[in-house]
């Protein structure tokens, strides 16, 4: 039979008692690691990312703002408030561009808009940069276009780029993506 000698101080499961000195250790390693622990939970939570609302308020978070321009079709165009200059846009019928400066498909979109807008010049089109800013290739933008830029002070993420949205009198009626080749008109 193996059976534990309780009697026998020589017996090495009886033997291994840590010492106060490590036992402090320990405790305190223990304690650091729960307060780590504690703390990147805290952080993950404080850092969520925020969402454009469709009523224009941003919620939850910080940091970057997602938001999702499909939702938007028969409402006020939320971003609104976040676009220098932006109040041009409640009055009348605009085709909106948002995209990014260095994003290829964005400057194909752009140059796909200028085309349509030399052959009938009456539409009003807006193209709205998302930043980090930076300067378009000359020539893809048309003179006509109204540049505008969203808030620089906040980090947007939208679904993906470029995104094209009709207003009319500030209200969103239409949102798509660019599908290189095809034109839905103004």
């Amino acid at each position: 039979m193996n059976k534990c000698n309780l009697q026998n101080p020589t017996d090495p499961h009886l033997s291994r008692q840590i010492s106060p000195l490590r036992f402090k250790l320990l405790t305190i390693a223990a304690v650091i690691a729960l307060i780590i622990a504690a703390g990147g939970a805290l952080a993950a939570l404080s850092f969520r990312p925020a969402q454009l609302e469709p009523n224009g308020q941003i919620a939850g978070g910080f940091g970057s703002v997602y938001f999702q321009p499909f939702n938007w079709q028969g409402q006020k165009l939320p971003l609104l408030p976040y676009i220098p200059g932006g109040s041009v846009l409640e009055t009348g019928h605009w085709l909106l561009v948002i995209y990014y400066h260095d994003c290829s498909d964005c400057r194909q979109a752009l140059a796909a808009v200028a085309t349509h807008l030399k052959s009938d010049p009456r539409h009003h089109v807006a193209i709205i940069q998302i930043p980090p800013f930076g300067n378009l290739p000359q020539g893809i933008a048309a003179p006509e276009m109204l540049q505008l830029r969203l808030d620089g002070s906040r980090r947007w993420r939208p679904p993906f780029l470029p995104i094209l949205l009709d207003l009319d009198n500030g209200k969103v009626t239409a949102a798509r993506s660019y599908v290189p080749g095809v034109w839905w008109g103004f």
